[in-house]
């Protein structure tokens, strides 16, 4: 397990990894991101609020999410 140093103002610091069995090119974290369903979401997240996905100017597709971080709310 590693040991992350949060500075002293941080909501919250952490790190995961996970080995996934599946070819390199299968995989798209953004089109993943961009089109989970926000029930999908919520199962997994006890503190997840709302999710939703919008373009910025450029036209470059963004995620959105609202969360719970200890006391604070997150976008």
């Amino acid at each position: 397990m590693e040991i992350l140093q949060t500075p002293e103002n941080a909501l919250s610091a952490s790190s995961v990894s996970a080995i996934i069995n599946a070819p390199f090119e299968k995989v798209n974290i953004a089109d993943w991101l961009l089109n989970l369903p926000d029930a999908e979401y919520q199962r997994c997240s006890v503190h997840h609020i709302a999710a939703g996905s919008t373009v910025n100017f450029e036209g470059q597709p963004m995620s959105i999410n609202v969360e719970t971080i200890g006391d604070a709310l997150v976008v």
